[in-house]
């Protein structure tokens, strides 16, 4: 549980990259952070199961694909 967002940070470092090579980090960064939101949202009201929560663990980890 605790290694499925370090593992979609990691996977979708390739794609963010090529992102924001074609659209520039001012349009990629801010996109990504609205995104991040949702899933971390979602997992605050929706926590019912394992499933769920690895599921959402899934979609935040893509918040990790930011840092340098």
């Amino acid at each position: 549980m605790v290694a499925v967002p370090v593992v979609m940070g990691s996977l979708m470092r390739i794609p963010m990259g090529v992102l924001t090579y074609r659209l520039g980090a001012k349009r990629v960064f801010p996109a990504l952070m609205l995104f991040s939101a949702l899933p971390l949202a979602a997992l605050a009201v929706w926590h019912q199961g394992y499933g769920q929560v690895v599921a959402f663990g899934f979609l935040l980890g893509a918040a990790g694909s930011s840092s340098p």
